[in-house]
This record gives C-alpha cells, structure tokens and sequence, in this order.
C-alpha cells in the first residue's frame, strides 16, 4: 500500500491497527492502483481518504484520528433535531460475531467470539493474536445497533467524529460514531442526515 502511494505521489498515513492484522500472502491483479486500495478498505473494514497529498487508511467507526487520538466530541440536542430513528435490526440478524487469529506456536488458526446467540457474524480476515480476535469481535458485535438522524444544517459533522445526544431518553446512555453523513443545501434551507452506529 505505501508503495501504491509512494508512486503516485502520495504520502501514506496507514493506522497500526492493520499491523495486527495477518496477512498471509496477497496479489494485485489485473487491476488499478485504486480499485486494489479500495478492494482492501472494504475486506479490512477500513476508510480510505485521499487529504491534501496524503493517503489515509484508518479503522472506521472508532472516532479516531490516524495518529490515534480520539477526535472530539459533538453534542447534538433534541431541539436540533427533526427527525431520528434508532434502528436495530441488524442487531436482531446476528446474535454473535466470530474472529479468527493465527496462533503462532501451533502455526494453526484458532477462532473467539462475542456473544452468544446464532446466527453467527464471521469477520473475514485474521488477526495476530487472541486478545485482538476478541476485541475486534465485541467491537463488531457493537456497530449492529445503528441510528439516523436528521438536523439543521452542522457543517462540523463528519464521518468518524463521536456525537452524544444528551436529552432523548433512548439515546443519551449511549456514545455514537458517525458512519456517514449528507449534507443538503436546498429551497428549504441547510440539512444533514447522519448515519451513526453505537461505540464500542
């Protein structure tokens, strides 16, 4: 990946996170530079951004900036709000997620779990060690409760930020990250519609 960069002029930021993540062997073939990163970003549950000549490839929905602190917090209150919905039923489709991770004594992969009711959500790739399996799991088995809110128009929201919504009582005990947010400018004035899903 730093090397796609590197040879179109980019300066690749790539989290740590992905150092724990076990690669076994993989090829680019037959395809552009892009398509091969983005491919990537989507088997490795990553975002991938292209900011003023750098290359970002980052973990979504940790309301993490790349060099790992947590970026700040935006209070969103019910009078700001014209509409929400809180929507569960990804959370109902899968009662437990699975994750794998290559034990480096026995050469063998070995698989964790979060949760306990089937069906069952497989992460698909591997991580290095158990402690990381697990909490890649649970953090996994967290995103399945997610949310939607329509606001007046806030020009700070962006993906990945954290929000808290302080006074709806079926949201405020819980601390949200934005998955992806629209903003609109029309006849009826500046609105963003955000899509969020429950911290982990």
């Amino acid at each position: 990946m730093a090397r796609n960069a590197k040879e179109h002029k980019f300066e690749s930021l790539i989290d740590e996170y992905f150092d724990q993540i076990y690669i076994n062997h993989i090829d680019q073939t037959n395809e552009s530079d892009l398509s091969f990163l983005v491919s990537l970003s989507q088997n490795y549950n990553a975002l991938i951004k292209f900011i003023t000549g750098k290359l970002v490839f980052a973990r979504k929905s940790k309301g993490l900036s790349i060099s790992g602190n947590e970026l700040p917090t935006i209070e969103i209150f019910e009078n700001q709000i014209t509409n929400w919905r809180l929507d569960i039923l990804d959370r109902g489709k899968f009662g437990k997620v699975i994750a794998k991770y290559h034990d480096f004594a026995t050469g063998e992969e070995k698989q964790v779990f979060a949760g306990n009711d089937d069906p069952a959500y497989e992460i698909r790739f591997t991580f290095t060690d158990e402690s990381r399996a697990i909490n890649a799991a649970k953090s996994k088995l967290a995103e399945f409760e997610r949310g939607k809110l329509s606001l007046a128009g806030n020009p700070n929201l962006s993906a990945e930020k954290p929000i808290i919504i302080p006074d709806i009582r079926y949201l405020k005990d819980k601390n949200w990250i934005i998955n992806s947010v629209n903003h609109e400018l029309s006849d009826q004035g500046y609105k963003s519609t955000i899509n969020a899903i429950e911290k982990f």
